[in-house]
């Protein structure tokens, strides 16, 4: 199962506001929620059903799937998965969308592009600013790789860039 992506869906299924989210009254760090799939699993099925009742049908049948992959991970994948929420969720409201955009242009992409972006992208993350910049500045990229597609490839390294050691990688 690929962790990463789950926790991007996640991302962009969830956006802030869309729902009224049960609060977890059992986490021990303050301000600390869970991710939105793990609210959804630890509400009671009739309220569940109702808050998915609301959502379009297409986004609700995605939510639906997800919700079913979500079961069954493991704790620790579940674990992953909510510290790359925990660190989506401290950005600023600004960098949230950004990233949300930035996610839904990648999603839009045939999938072995998609991976290619994304490979490019965490190998990018693993260097240090200057030598990114010269890389992303080389002919080399500039010529494998459209405006659109360089885009895309320096907002996945910024984002991977900053998350703690270990959540940056891509499976």
């Amino acid at each position: 199962m690929r962790m990463a992506r789950l926790a991007l869906l996640m991302l962009l299924l969830a956006p802030a506001g869309n729902f009224v989210w049960a609060q977890d009254a059992a986490s021990d760090r303050p301000g600390w929620e869970p991710p939105p799939l793990e609210r959804l699993l630890n509400m009671p099925a009739e309220e569940r059903a109702k808050r998915l009742e609301r959502l379009p049908e297409g986004r609700r049948k995605r939510l639906e799937e997800l919700l079913e992959r979500y079961q069954k991970l493991s704790p620790e994948q579940r674990r992953y998965i909510a510290e790359r929420y925990e660190a989506f969720r401290r950005m600023p409201a600004a960098e949230q969308d950004s990233l949300r955009n930035l996610f839904r242009r990648l999603g839009e992409m045939p999938e072995q592009r998609r991976m290619e972006l994304r490979r490019q992208a965490w190998r990018l993350s693993m260097m240090p600013p200057v030598r990114r910049r010269a890389r992303m500045a080389s002919p080399w990229f500039r010529q494998r790789y459209t405006p659109e597609e360089r885009e895309l490839i320096a907002g996945l390294a910024r984002l991977m860039s900053r998350l703690p050691r270990g959540l940056s990688a891509l499976p």
